[in-house]
């Protein structure tokens, strides 16, 4: 890890440059976190967002807070906001996308390694313009609440909706299809009532048989 006036004074001589005074990712000014991934200058809003990508998308250093490595400021000194907007300016990205969207692109999987390269003394390849690519929108099904049955729950409430009906039916007598005399006369609301007595949970129907 470089000492801590040597990084000093790298960022004092980057900061100084015009596009690094500004927020890679939206107009906020002064900003002092970094995308070392790309080489660029970006606010503590949006490298909370940058952190949410994951490092191997983009890694986040505080400018003034962290400890720096030779390899990470070689990546400072080689890129730099104003390379990474003329990259994606010659791409054809559109202004305002989100940052989650800019940067799971494959132009600019391309640009970090590109970076890579040139740190670690080799050649850089050629990038083609790639563009950008919108994102497809991913349409998710429902999935059913129970994976033994393949029920959902608005599937199941219908169910159960008409079951109760059912039984509701038959309690009052009319579960035989007619019009609720012939099973009355017939027993049919005793049985009913011991059918309501076991959904409710009253297991005891001695008195119905005995009477």
């Amino acid at each position: 890890m470089l000492p801590r006036p040597q990084t000093d004074a790298v960022f004092k001589k980057l900061q100084s440059e015009k596009d690094n005074q500004v927020c890679m990712d939206c107009d906020r000014k002064h900003p002092q976190w970094a995308s070392v991934s790309y080489g660029t200058f970006i606010c503590i809003e949006c490298s909370g967002v940058h952190r949410s990508l994951g490092v191997h998308i983009s890694f986040v250093r505080s400018v003034t807070m962290d400890g720096w490595y030779p390899k990470q400021l070689a990546k400072m000194k080689n890129g730099g906001n104003r390379r990474l907007r003329e990259f994606l300016k010659k791409q054809g990205f559109p202004s305002g996308i989100s940052i989650k969207d800019k940067y799971h692109q494959k132009a600019l999987e391309m640009y970090r390694e590109n970076l890579s390269k040139i740190c670690a003394g080799e050649a850089p390849r050629a990038i083609p313009k790639i563009g950008y690519e919108k994102p497809a929108q991913v349409i998710r099904e429902a999935k059913p609440d129970n994976p033994f049955t393949g029920v959902t729950s608005s599937s199941s409430s219908s169910s159960s909706s008409r079951y109760m009906d059912e039984e509701c039916a038959f309690i009052d007598g009319n579960g035989g299809g007619g019009d609720g005399s012939d099973n009355e006369e017939a027993g049919g609301h005793g049985n009913g009532m011991k059918l309501f007595r076991r959904i409710a949970g009253d297991g005891d129907t001695s008195n119905e048989e005995g009477e």
